[in-house]
């Protein structure tokens, strides 16, 4: 079954928007559409994450980005407080990744010499992070179903 987060949208919006407006880390791009043009906002961060990462990635059919779609509750990936399902996949290594297809972009990870991979993430300012009691994030704008 699907869960609105609009009901949270509010309250968490409210936080976040108070908490993002202090942050460095904010990209603004616009992105146009078939209604014309509307201004997205992401945040921007890095966590580097010792091999096996205990993370799926998967191709996003919208932007045709690479994305987070799991979280190993166990996995090396679990510690780190900022990583949400569905986050976008900006570089491993310094190595941008944007555009990429998920065979290039896991190729990457694999072929990196070190045992920790430093990756660049993004998600859009003002999603809702939805926490569970298993340790899963999720990260999704108000009105957006999970």
């Amino acid at each position: 079954s699907m869960l609105s987060i609009s009901s949270f949208s509010f309250v968490f919006s409210e936080r976040l928007r108070r908490k993002e407006s202090v942050s460095n880390n904010i990209r603004r791009f616009v992105a146009v559409d078939d209604d014309g043009e509307s201004s997205i906002s992401t945040r921007r961060y890095r966590v580097a994450i010792a091999k096996p990462l205990g993370i799926v990635l998967e191709q996003d059919g919208d932007d045709a980005n690479v994305v987070v779609a799991k979280v190993s509750a166990s996995g090396n990936a679990a510690v780190h407080t900022n990583l949400c399902i569905r986050d976008t996949i900006v570089a491993v290594n310094s190595v941008s990744c944007l555009g990429k297809s998920l065979e290039q972009v896991m190729d990457l990870i694999i072929e990196a010499e070190d045992d920790t991979i430093d990756l660049l993430l993004e998600h859009p300012v003002g999603s809702v992070v939805v926490h569970f009691s298993n340790g899963v994030k999720i990260a999704a704008q108000p009105h957006e179903y999970l």
